[in-house]
C-alpha cells in the first residue's frame, strides 16, 4: 500500500512536467428538464486530471450559489436534497437533486480545484436546469360577489397544464355541453343551493386527466327572502302593548341581519332576534319578534322590519301601521275632521262654560218673569204727601199720586205679600170714610189695591179723560172705590 502523501507528491509532479494535458470536464451539453417534487442527475465527467475535489456551484456572478462538493470549502455546507450518483468514483462526479421546486432553474458547473492551495484547475460549461410545475388538479375561482338565484354566475377553471390543455365542465356529474373553454357561465336557479360543479383538465401530451374539487354553486347565489310582519293583538289602546313578529321565509345564505325601524328611522334595539332554521330544500327562516307599548304620539305610525343578506343592495323591507282603536287628538292639534267622536277630557272646560252660561241666563229669565209677575200683582208705593184730593158725583175718589219717575228705593218699594199689595198715601186724614180693605190711622190711609184699578193714563186732547180723571199733566192715579156715607 503506497503512502498517501507520497503518492500526492508524485501527481503534482507528473503535472508540474511539460508537455502534460490540462484535466477536461464535461457536463450536459443541452438543457435538463425536471419536473416539480421530482427529481434530476446533472451529469460531470472530469479526464485528464489527478485525483482532487470537484464542487457544484450554480449560476454566476452576485447569484452564484455553492451546492455540493465531496469536500466543502471552508464556511460552506452541501443542500442536503443534492447527492453524488457514483460514491468514490474518479472520474464520474455527476449529482442528482431531489424534490426539485420550479426555483431550482439555472446553470450549474462542475468545477475541478487544487488540493493544496484550493485554486481552480478546471470548469465545465455548464447545465441549463429547467424544472417544470407540477400537472396538478384544476381549481374552481366563482365570482367576487354573490348572485340572486336566477340570474348567471361565471365559473373559471384555472390550470397549469401545458398549451392546449383540454377542459371539461359537469354540474351534479353530468357534463355541461358545449362549454371547452376555462370559463363556464351558468343559468342558476333557486334548487342550486345544493348543486355542484368540477372542472377536469387532459394534458394532451401525456393524456393525464385531473379533476377539480367540487365547486359548491351555493358559495355564489343568494336567495331573497319572504318578509312579513304578524301583530298580535291587531289593534290595540292607548298606552297598551302590541307583539310583533317578523318572519323572514326561505332565505340564502344561513348569516342575516333583522333589524326593526320606527317611524322617523329610530332603530329600536331591544327585539329578540331569534334563531335560523333550516327549511328542507336548504334554505333558512328567522323570526324576530318586537314588543311596542302604543303611545299617543305612535298612533298610526309604522314598524318596519328589515332584512339583510349578502347579496342584495338594499335590504327586504316590510311595514307595519300600528292601530289604535281610540286614538285622541295630540294636544297642538284640534280634533280630527275626519273623526266622529272627540275626546270628552278635551271638551270639559267647553262644556262646563255653556252651562254655566245656560244656568244664568235661565236663572235671569226666571228672575226678571217673577220680578214681571210679581210686579204686576204686587206693589207697596212710597208717596209723597198728596197734593190734592178730588171727589165727584160718581162713586169714585182719585187721589193723584204724582210718583216722581225715578229709580231708586225711595221713591218706591216693592213688597210682596200673598194676599194683598198696599198703596201708602201720606195726606190728610180721610175721616168718616169707610173704604173695603183698608186700615186707618192719624195720618196713614191704606187702599186696597185689590179694589183699586191702578192705571197709567196720558192727557187726552180737551181736558180731562173719562170717568172724571184730573185735567192736565200725565200723572198716574189710583182708581180707589169708596161707599159714599
Amino acid at each position: 500500500m503506497k503512502c498517501p502523501i507520497l503518492a500526492l507528491l508524485l501527481t503534482l509532479l507528473q503535472m508540474s512536467r511539460p508537455g502534460v494535458s490540462q484535466p477536461i470536464i464535461i457536463q450536459d451539453p443541452g438543457s435538463v428538464t425536471g419536473t416539480e417534487e421530482g427529481e434530476v442527475t446533472l451529469r460531470c465527467i472530469v479526464t485528464g486530471a489527478p485525483p482532487a475535489p470537484v464542487r457544484w456551484y450554480r449560476d454566476t456572478g452576485s447569484g452564484r450559489q455553492y451546492l455540493y462538493s465531496t469536500s466543502p470549502p471552508p464556511n460552506e455546507r452541501n443542500d442536503p436534497r443534492v447527492s453524488q450518483v457514483h460514491q468514490n468514483h474518479d472520474t464520474d462526479s455527476s449529482i442528482r437533486i431531489v424534490r426539485l421546486t420550479v426555483n431550482d432553474s439555472g446553470m450549474y458547473y462542475c468545477e475541478k480545484y487544487k488540493v493544496l492551495d484550493g485554486s481552480l484547475i478546471a470548469s465545465g460549461s455548464g447545465s441549463r436546469l429547467s424544472v417544470q410545475e407540477k400537472f396538478r388538479p384544476p381549481v374552481i375561482e366563482g365570482p367576487q360577489g354573490r348572485v340572486l338565484a336566477g340570474n348567471a354566475v361565471v365559473l373559471t377553471c384555472r390550470s397549469n397544464g401545458p398549451p392546449g390543455t383540454k377542459f371539461t365542465w359537469k354540474k351534479n356529474n353530468g357534463t355541461v355541453r358545449g362549454e371547452q373553454s376555462n370559463t363556464l357561465s351558468l343559468q342558476t336557479a333557486k334548487e342550486d343551493i345544493r348543486s355542484t360543479v368540477t372542472c377536469e383538465t387532459t394534458d394532451n401530451t401525456t393524456q393525464q386527466t385531473l379533476s377539480s374539487e367540487p365547486y359548491s354553486l351555493g358559495a355564489s347565489i343568494t336567495v331573497k327572502p319572504d318578509v312579513s310582519i304578524e301583530a298580535n293583538p291587531e289593534s290595540v289602546k292607548v298606552n297598551e302593548s302590541v307583539s310583533l313578529t317578523c318572519r323572514a321565509r326561505g332565505f340564502y345564505p344561513e348569516r342575516v341581519n333583522v333589524s326593526w325601524v320606527q317611524q322617523g328611522g329610530a332603530v329600536e334595539p331591544a327585539a329578540e332576534r331569534g334563531e335560523n332554521a333550516e327549511n328542507e330544500d336548504g334554505t333558512f327562516s328567522r323570526n324576530s319578534v318586537l314588543n311596542v307599548t302604543v303611545t299617543q304620539e305612535l298612533s298610526g305610525a309604522t314598524v318596519s322590519c328589515r332584512v339583510q343578506i349578502e347579496g342584495l343592495a338594499e335590504p327586504v323591507q316590510k311595514e307595519h301601521t300600528l292601530v289604535v282603536t281610540d286614538p285622541k287628538p295630540k294636544p297642538d292639534q284640534g280634533p280630527d275632521p275626519g273623526s266622529k267622536l272627540s275626546s270628552g277630557s278635551d271638551l270639559v272646560i267647553p262644556v262646563a262654560v255653556a252651562g254655566v252660561v245656560v244656568l244664568i241666563v235661565l236663572l235671569l229669565a226666571v228672575g226678571l218673569y217673577c220680578r214681571f209677575r210679581a210686579g204686576k200683582k204686587k206693589a207697596e208705593i212710597m208717596r209723597t204727601p198728596v197734593l190734592s184730593i178730588e171727589t165727584h158725583d160718581k162713586e169714585l175718589t182719585y187721589a193723584s199720586l204724582d210718583l216722581q219717575k225715578k229709580s231708586n228705593r225711595r221713591s218706591m218699594m216693592i213688597a210682596e205679600s200673598e194676599v194683598c199689595a198696599y198703596a201708602e198715601i201720606k195726606g190728610a186724614k180721610v175721616r168718616g170714610a169707610k173704604v173695603r180693605g183698608a186700615k186707618a190711622n192719624d195720618d196713614l190711609t191704606y187702599a186696597s189695591l185689590d179694589e183699586a184699578n191702578l192705571k197709567r193714563k196720558t192727557k187726552e186732547p180737551g181736558g180731562g179723560g173719562r170717568g172724571g180723571e184730573p185735567p192736565g199733566k200725565e200723572t198716574e192715579y189710583a182708581s180707589v172705590n169708596f161707599r159714599k156715607n
